[in-house]
């Protein structure tokens, strides 16, 4: 039964998609301008002689490793600091004011100042920024979360760190690591790719987006998107199979 209804969700969701695809180019041909909007016909062929450009390989090969070093080490920070936080009352204090600024200043304005500081890191610092405080506060909700009568427990039966580390704190996490890393990862990469189009960094995604909208190639420019996209969606699909693995239940909450 789980599997019937598993396998029309994925056709309806295919189908839905086919749907907006065929309304894309319907509107498309009638606004019958490719500057203005190029349909998904177009935007596929752009696609397919992109990859077959080794200039567009090497700038998605640099992309990836920009973003995924900032995802990287936004979370591993994030991360630290969080369990810092759960166990020392004074650092999420601390911290707080500092999680607070990064959640609300516009990520435009971060890319403007650290273009001034680190210039070619721009990519990796924004996503850095952009990630940190997201694993920061879905990590510590999550330890906040874990069941207190579990730790009693597990202090009357003298649990080892091990035991409590795998059966009490992960499974309490791993809702809110899930939801975290899954928005996480697609703002690692929305705002990694507008630093790169800002600062114009040779051989990205970002300054291939640049040049397409110079010179008005609309088609090229979505083609460009749609592979941010496809590189966003595979990326966050990656760390979630790998956050699988964690134990305890997939449902959670959000920061």
């Amino acid at each position: 039964m789980t599997s019937t209804t598993s396998h029309s969700k994925v056709i309806r969701k295919i189908l839905f998609a086919i749907i907006w695809l065929v309304i894309w180019q319907v509107v498309s041909i009638c606004v019958n301008n490719k500057i203005l909007l190029a349909g998904p016909i177009e935007v596929f062929k752009s696609l397919m002689m992109l990859l077959g450009d080794s200039a567009f390989r090497l700038a998605v090969i640099a992309s990836i490793g920009r973003i995924c070093l900032g995802f990287l080490i936004g979370s591993l920070v994030g991360f630290v600091l969080a369990i810092l936080s759960y166990r020392f009352t004074i650092i999420e204090e601390f911290f707080s004011p500092l999680v607070t600024v990064i959640k609300a200043v516009p990520v435009v304005s971060f890319i403007i100042l650290v273009l001034i500081w680190s210039g070619p890191t721009v990519a990796t610092v924004i996503s850095s920024l952009v990630v940190f405080p997201i694993i920061f506060l879905n990590t510590l909700h999550g330890l906040k979360a874990t069941d207190k009568k579990l730790l009693e427990m597990s202090l009357v039966y003298k649990s080892s760190f091990t035991d409590k580390l795998f059966y009490i704190y992960l499974p309490s996490i791993k809702p809110f690591l899930l939801s975290g890393v899954s928005l996480a990862a697609g703002m690692a990469w929305k705002s990694g790719i507008a630093a790169e189009l800002i600062d114009q960094t040779t051989n990205s995604l970002g300054n291939g987006l640049y040049r397409s909208k110079i010179n008005l190639l609309t088609s090229d420019l979505l083609a460009w998107t749609v592979a941010t996209v496809l590189l966003a969606f595979v990326f966050e699909k990656l760390l979630l199979l790998l956050l699988s693995f964690i134990p305890g239940n997939s449902p959670g909450g959000k920061a």
